[in-house]
């Protein structure tokens, strides 16, 4: 190894241009990959494809033409219905002139359902409030005999507790000017009028319109309407679940932008602080920039699509890979600060830091690649890329960096002997020097305390089940889609907006299986409201109807001769026709039958069910409940209707996270373990390397408990990273710890702390801000993750640059002490 390092070290002292000219390549080559690579924030795409939850989405999606909503709305501030309407009318006739496979189906009134239902008018009143007409009717058909025939004698007892008829009618009718106040002349229109909307009913999924096609015809078609033809104040906004996807990628470019930014401004500020070079800048960015570029082009070639907990990897391998070029150009200054040539600093650096250095990296490496045994794409896909960019981080520090020193020192010689070295952790090798006992008492309090904290938190639950915990808060959260959204939202019902779960079955017969098990369930405390169908569009107790129908014919057309012209010609208008004709599913016009039907033409073989009443969409156990009750549903020959929505995603998501949870943490702790022993001589020092490990994870684990922080999808990822970034300092401090042990356990131990800890502390800081840069995203829970990668860095830091230093200082002083 020696020789092969020293080897190595001559190559990139005479021909530096070679390395650096290979950095070159492998990062402009990189480039053509990384455009290539988009960002999916969809939950779905942290899931894995054989999650029940991807596979119905997927096959839901190849039977179902509509599922997503382009929403078109017109706005008028002064309320000029007449203006809304015609405008809408107008955009919707210019949006069927596009053939419905380019952009889906225009849905801008339920005019037609309207009509539909006047005619079946007599079929869709309740059956109660049909007998309850036919009793009044008896009873007017009765008073109009004793009227015409004073010596008719009525045998009949009268029905104190029946109705009247107008009662009855009035009922009614008001019941029938609500449902038609709802849609004012089918339009869905807002209560105050001020809004109408229409729709693009689109797929289910993003790649229905992820290109952005059906967006730019809608708007091609709007632009080409003079709105001032319809009314003075009159706008018009889109809005609906494209959008909001849209808006949301678009957020998350825009953030990725802000963190990076902040990561490279910090991280150069930092570097220009400590080390007090400018060259350290361009030294550092070639031992860094092609290992993350070349991370990120494999990220194309392995996972092909960004995430939502792989889009900010880019900052945190910004401030974390840079820690292996951090240590290595901290020692050849202080080797040039010695005295020692080019060619000798960089052999004697590639000595000194060669094995710390890259057990610290391959710990990280292996810690994020842990990840890469789940299932949970949302964590294999961090674990490929953050555990590739860690390797090649490394790679870069070791083959490029030097090569970059000697060509910087051919083009001017650098001056460092006689100058001081950075004091950045002077303050923590005096707290060693002069309190090493005080420091171990607080730790081990502070360790204490950790394991009664962390017990709690683990008895109560540490997972987050709220998600709105998880979801995005942006200061422009009222954009003018989600205005629109809201507006359009209090216009239709829960079904409409998209809030249930939707379950797919192959026949109707399984259809009504599958109501009957629902009906099964119902009842107080179900976790499910009710469910829409088809035949929800259809009137109810149709075959018990007819023969009450039939009843309310005959006894009007019995009254009839006996009532004035009024009366007969209101008889006339609301007369049950002499056959009445049942309706069926096929009868239902399409625009309100779209949910329902299928790319082949199928209908009839959806339902949604609605969340209950009492429960909160945002209820993560409420969510696992509430799928977990429809998939335990079996149907007639072991079958399984599909179910697509939300829940079932967010409860798969839940299941994978925790069936995975163990094994990544198992994984990245046994290699961390292995790494730091075999990276050490001495049983000593693999002992407080995994020493100070474990005391860093545990305040952090008591911290993130004390800030009322509960483990996601996310944060929950800090824990096993933090085994690799964790024993990276340790490693590096014990490692020169050991290379100067002739001076004696308490002199060397001391020293490292003075040489080698203002590195580890400087690499620390540096990821400290790659993850603070996370606060750039509205998303909570990538927020949550920076707050816990931040405190494991801190935790991790005390105990290996004052825990750790302070045992070995309090240990060799007894022994000296006793001797004595």
């Amino acid at each position: 190894m020696n020789a092969w390092l020293s080897r190595l070290a001559g190559a990139q002292a005479a021909h530096p241009w070679r390395f650096l000219l290979i950095g070159v390549l492998l990062a402009a080559g990189s480039v053509p990959l990384i455009r290539t690579l988009s960002i999916d924030a969809r939950m779905v795409a942290l899931l894995p494809r054989d999650q029940p939850a991807v596979q119905d989405l997927e096959a839901a999606r190849a039977r179902m033409r509509s599922g997503k909503s382009l929403t078109v709305a017109v706005e008028s501030p002064s309320a000029n219905v007449e203006g809304l309407r015609a405008a809408v009318d107008g955009i919707a006739a210019a949006l069927h002139q596009i053939p419905q496979e380019e952009i889906g189906a225009v849905d801008e009134s339920v005019r037609r359902y309207q009509a539909f239902a006047r005619e079946y008018a007599h079929l869709f009143v309740p059956l109660a409030d049909l007998e309850a007409l036919r009793t009044a009717i008896r009873e007017e058909a009765r008073q109009a005999r004793l009227a015409a025939n004073p010596l008719y004698i009525d045998f009949e007892d009268d029905d104190e507790e029946a109705e009247s008829l107008e009662d009855v009618t009035d009922r009614l009718r008001a019941r029938a000017d609500r449902s038609a106040s709802r849609y004012p002349d089918g339009y869905y229109q807002a209560e105050d009028g001020t809004l109408i909307a229409l729709f693009v009913r689109v797929g289910l999924s993003a790649p229905e319109y992820g290109d952005g096609a059906i967006l730019r015809r809608v708007r091609s078609v709007i632009d080409g309407i003079d709105l001032s033809e319809y009314g003075d104040d009159l706008s018009v906004h889109i809005a609906g679940d494209v959008i909001i996807q849209r808006e949301e990628q678009a957020a998350i470019t825009a953030e990725l932008g802000i963190a990076l930014l902040i990561t490279l401004s910090g991280v150069l500020l930092l570097v220009l602080l400590y080390f007090r070079r400018f060259r350290a800048l361009p030294l550092l960015a070639m031992g860094l920039g092609p290992g993350t570029a070349a991370s990120f082009a494999l990220a194309s070639v392995t996972v092909g699509q960004l995430n939502l907990t792989t889009a900010f990897l880019g900052s945190v391998l910004l401030g974390n890979g840079i820690n292996p070029s951090i240590i290595w150009l901290a020692r050849y200054f202080e080797e040039r600060r010695r005295g020692a040539e080019t060619r000798e600093a960089i052999e004697k650096t590639h000595h000194a830091v060669f094995i710390a250095t890259l057990v610290a990296a391959s710990a990280a490496a292996a810690a994020y690649g842990s990840l890469m045994i789940t299932d949970f794409r949302g964590f294999r896909d961090f674990g490929v890329i953050g555990g590739a960019g860690m390797l090649f981080s490394w790679l870069s520090a070791i083959l490029l960096l030097p090569a970059a020193a000697a060509v910087a020192e051919r083009l001017r010689p650098l001056k460092l002997e006689g100058t001081k070295p950075p004091a950045l952790t002077e303050p923590f090798a005096r707290i060693v020097e002069r309190a090493p006992r005080g420091v171990l008492i607080g730790s081990a309090l502070a360790a204490v305390v950790a394991v009664a904290v962390v017990g709690s938190a683990v008895s109560d639950d540490p997972f987050e089940y709220d998600f709105r915990q998880l979801r995005s808060e942006r200061p422009d959260g009222d954009s003018e889609a989600r205005r629109i959204n809201r507006a359009v939202n209090g216009i239709l019902s829960s079904s409409m907006q998209g809030r249930g779960i939707a379950a797919l079955t192959e026949s109707r017969e399984l259809l009504n299986e599958f109501k009957e098990a629902l009906d099964a369930r119902r009842g107080d405390g179900a976790d499910f409201d009710g469910y829409k169908s088809l035949d929800n569009l259809l009137p109810r107790d149709m075959e018990a109807k007819i023969p009450i129908l039939e009843d309310i014919r005959r006894e009007l057309l019995e009254l009839r001769p006996r009532v004035s012209a009024d009366k007969q010609a209101r008889i006339d208008e609301y007369l049950p026709p002499e056959t009445i004709t049942l309706p069926t599913v096929d009868d239902v016009p399409d625009d309100a039958a779209r949910l329902f039907i299928e790319r082949d033409g199928r209908r009839g073989l959806v339902l949604v069910v609605e969340e209950a009443e009492a429960e909160s969409i945002w209820d993560g156990r409420y969510l696992l409940r509430w799928t977990a009750v429809l998939r335990e549903i079996e149907l007639s020959g072991g079958e399984r209707p599909l179910l697509v929505g939300n829940a079932p995603v967010f409860a798969d998501m839940i299941d994978a996270v925790y069936a995975d949870m163990p094994r990544a943490i198992g994984a990245a702790l046994l290699v961390t373990i292995l790494l730091a022993w075999f990276g050490f001589r001495r049983f000593r020092a693999k002992v407080l390397a995994m020493g100070a490990l474990i005391l860093g994870v545990l305040w952090m684990a008591a911290a993130m408990a004390l800030a009322g922080m509960k483990l996601h999808f996310l944060n929950f990822i800090a824990f096993p990273i933090t085994f690799g970034n964790g024993v990276d300092y340790p490693v590096n401090v014990l490692q020169r710890f050991e290379a100067d042990g002739k001076e004696g356990d308490e002199a060397a131990m001391i020293g490292a702390v003075r040489r080698s800890g203002g590195a580890v502390l400087l690499c620390s800081l540096t990821t400290i801000i790659g993850y603070s840069s996370l606060y750039a995203s509205a998303n909570l829970a990538m927020n949550s993750f920076g707050l816990a990668m931040a405190i494991s860095e801190v935790t991790c830091c005390v105990a290996a640059l004052l825990t750790i230093p302070s045992w070995v200082v309090w240990r060799a002083r007894r022994r000296r002490n006793a001797k004595a």
